[in-house]
């Protein structure tokens, strides 16, 4: 066996596939179905990058010269519905993991029953054989390595579509006022699923490659790049923006406030009044602005006033203070006229009263530090 770079890129992605797995497995805080259904998709992507690993080291039962079928094939098919569930129980308040999402399980399932007479050879098989375990004889019904390529291309794909439809409009999500962390989770799904299309462009390609010149031998590491970069590409989020992983998209209003005598009509006109009072007294502009000090200058109970910002408009006070603090900011840096003023005076003229804060509210919301605002809009 000969470590060469590739080997190395697999032991580390396996690696951090098991500490992500257990990470968000275990992971107390956050969303506890999003969290998992994201483990087990990693660790479905480790699972694959292990039998590339195997193979490396000739411990795996596939056959290098005729077919790219291993007991990870069956696995392969459950990327596609978990990534798509896992967006699900993110953006979608309602969701429930139950029997109803077993059917999106079926493809894997019964490619996995089509293996079992491979299963059941496994432990007869000749390490030192160039007869190959992987043939007719040991499958229900046999498909050739390059028709499991394409109907993981296929399904994958469809599974990429339908998180699209399910995805919100990340500039809708700003001028509604959403929450930080909710524009934070759809900056994330945007990219990550541009992720997933580029490597369903990977697998295409190089599924085209070997049907017009057949299979060569270490052609795999092309699709191994493509997996490991979504092992690699979520622990990098998860180290960056670890509020995507802890955080709740959606609080549980609905539960929280569920005795509450606010009545919906009642909600709507509170609404309207604290959006209407926000931006024409602009009261974020004090740096001690209190939520009591808030609720009096609306003639708003303190709860209640707690209450809507957290059901109609899905976060604190705090964050919903300073995130017009922040478009305030946004527009005095881009205005020629406070070109004479410091990042942290125009700060301080919007609310903020520290740099420390500033920095991390201008961060949370627009997903870039102030110098970067600035230098994007001299362009």
């Amino acid at each position: 066996m000969v470590y060469n770079i590739w080997t190395v890129l697999l032991i580390c992605g396996v690696s951090q596939g098991a500490f992500l797995f257990t990470l968000l497995f275990f992971h107390k805080s956050g969303q506890k179905h999003a969290n998992r259904l994201l483990a087990f998709l990693i660790l479905s992507v480790s699972l694959l990058l292990t039998e590339h690993l195997l193979f490396r080291f000739r411990l795996s039962v596939i056959d290098d010269h005729r077919h790219f079928i291993s007991f990870a094939t069956p696995i392969s098919y459950l990327i596609g519905p978990l990534y798509y569930l896992h967006a699900k129980s993110l953006f979608k308040e309602r969701f429930q993991f139950d029997a109803k999402s077993f059917p999106h399980f079926l493809p894997a399932i019964l490619c996995m029953i089509n293996y079992v007479p491979a299963c059941l050879h496994l432990f007869g098989y000749d390490l030192n054989s160039n007869q190959p375990i992987l043939n007719s004889r040991y499958f229900i019904v046999w498909f050739s390595g390059y028709v499991h390529m394409g109907l993981f291309i296929l399904q994958t794909g469809f599974y990429t579509y339908l998180t699209f439809r399910i995805l919100p409009n990340h500039d809708e999500y700003r001028k509604n006022n959403h929450s930080s962390n909710q524009i934070i989770f759809a900056g994330w799904f945007k990219k990550m699923t541009s992720l997933m299309i580029g490597l369903m462009g990977i697998y295409a390609a190089a599924l085209i490659f070997f049907l017009l010149l057949r299979y060569v031998r270490g052609g795999e590491i092309v699709l191994v790049l493509g997996l490991t970069s979504i092992v690699y590409t979520i622990g990098y989020m998860t180290l960056k923006q670890p509020e995507i992983f802890s955080s709740p998209l959606f609080r549980k209003s609905a539960e929280k406030y569920l005795h509450s005598p606010l009545s919906a009509e009642q909600t709507r006109v509170y609404s309207e009044r604290i959006l209407q009072y926000i931006t024409t007294e602009k009261p974020y502009l004090r740096h001690d602005l209190k939520l009591h000090e808030l609720a009096a200058s609306l003639s708003i109970s303190t709860n209640h006033l707690s209450q809507i910002l957290n059901q109609e408009f899905g976060m604190n006070f705090s964050d919903f203070v300073n995130q017009y603090r922040v478009k305030e900011v946004q527009r005095m840096f881009i205005d020629p006229a406070y070109n004479h003023l410091t990042q942290l005076a125009i700060a301080h003229e919007c609310g903020f009263n520290s740099k420390a804060s500033f920095n991390r509210s201008f961060k949370k919301i627009t997903q870039m530090t102030p110098s970067q605002f600035v230098k994007c809009n001299q362009k």
